[in-house]
């Protein structure tokens, strides 16, 4: 019997690019007699074994497997023991018709796994596989949550919950400091935020209690770190981001309509101009730096207004279909306006919105929300996603509508 396991393990370094592993492991009722090297003595040992239980447990194909391309690891897990032996996990207890014991300690084992190069992808194969029955293979808790957890960020994904970023490093020669920003896309918008909070509530305790082995030299259980559940879900987030927007390509067309805009560097942070980004990041500027932190912090609702205690939208947008002043039957105009939703009945047209003094706009966000016109923003973009009609109607600074006509 073998019970499937995963593992997202933070390196400990400090360093600016520290790139986790998604590592794969797979525990056995059949134990190895004890080591001296602290290797866990109940986990497949060799990347052969490893393979077969993929391809011939869960009978994945073989030119799947070498499409994910895997290999080989280790690193250590802070489990429960007893007499000097690792205590076997509550799935594997079950199946056994073990009990797990009041009373144990704290040990640190070694785990010999296989690094996943495309966790998205096989986590989703993972997840299709394991639909069918499959005996003597079985599906740990560690490894369901990352399926889960998994389909949650492609879902975000598809839904654009992303941005993209520049980051800033300093760099320390000697006595001078330097800074030297990269571009990049992170997660970003309240469904990431309200799944980071959700998903970290449920996440195992064996997912927190791993650490890379950096040395030679085994680790110090006293050393041991403690990671938190929102900074282990928002590592393996945005590098799981990062990954998708190098396995993209752009085209020319759309790098050109950038112009010299930091977007640009960010679009191109692809696998296929790694180069050519590397080279233009160095272009960037403190100010460009700056620039993109206040647009960044104004999409995603921080702000520096005490005034404005929530960044919620209280207001629905809606479109209304209306002929023009000609009144041929040929022509129509799709007109913008928003209703609050504590009270639907508090409706106004863009049109009228904006033609609003100060002083009406502040009794009107009473009903709209502290921010309207950022989420009346984000509002319309998902809009023109399910209807690009729309997307002409947002070209001015103030959108109001879009006409239309039979052969729209």
């Amino acid at each position: 019997m073998e019970i499937l396991h995963a593992s997202w393990v933070m390196p400990r370094t400090v360093e600016y690019d520290n790139q986790g592993k998604f590592i794969f492991w797979t525990e056995s009722s059949e134990r190895l007699p004890k080591s001296k090297n602290c290797c866990h003595p109940g986990v497949l040992s060799s990347s052969d074994s490893l393979n077969s239980v993929l391809s011939s447990g869960l009978a994945m194909h073989r030119s799947l497997l070498e499409s994910i391309h895997f290999e080989p690891t280790s690193f250590l897990v802070n489990l429960p023991s007893t007499d000097d032996c690792p205590l076997p996990s509550m799935e594997m207890c079950q199946l056994n018709g073990e009990y797990f014991p009041d009373e144990f300690i704290w040990n640190t084992w070694e785990i010999f796994g296989l690094t996943v190069s495309r966790p998205l992808l096989f986590l989703r194969e993972i997840q299709f596989a394991a639909r069918f029955d499959h005996p003597g293979v079985c599906l740990g808790s560690d490894l369901k949550f990352w399926i889960q957890y998994a389909q949650h960020f492609r879902n975000l994904v598809r839904k654009h919950q992303f941005l993209p970023n520049l980051q800033c490093q300093q760099l320390v020669q000697g006595k001078k400091t330097q800074l030297k920003i990269h571009p990049g896309w992170i997660p970003a918008g309240t469904l990431y935020e309200d799944g980071i909070r959700t998903f970290a509530e449920s996440l195992p305790g064996v997912c927190r209690s791993v650490t890379a082995i950096e040395s030679k030299e085994k680790n110090s259980i006293n050393d041991f770190p403690t990671l938190r559940a929102t900074d282990l879900l928002r590592h393996f987030s945005e590098q799981q981001l990062e990954q998708l927007v190098k396995e993209s390509s752009f085209t020319k067309q759309i790098i050109n309509r950038l112009g010299n805009s930091w977007l640009t560097h960010a679009v191109q942070h692809t696998s296929s101009n790694a180069a050519q980004s590397t080279s233009v990041a160095s272009d960037i500027t403190l100010e460009c730096y700056n620039q993109s932190r206040m647009w960044h912090d104004a999409i995603v609702g921080r702000t520096a207004d005490p005034d404005d205690k929530t960044g919620a939208a209280n207001f629905s947008f809606g479109i209304r279909l209306s002929e023009t002043s000609e009144n041929s039957g040929e022509k129509w105009y799709l007109s913008f306006f928003v209703a609050s939703s504590v009270d639907p009945s508090l409706k106004i047209d863009l049109t009228d919105w904006w033609a609003l003094s100060d002083a009406k706009k502040s009794r009107w966000l009473k009903h709209l929300g502290g921010q309207f016109e950022r989420n009346l923003l984000l509002s319309m973009g998902h809009a023109a996603r399910i209807c690009p009609l729309l997307w002409e109607g947002l070209e001015s600074s103030q959108p109001t509508g879009v006409s239309i006509n039979l052969h729209t």
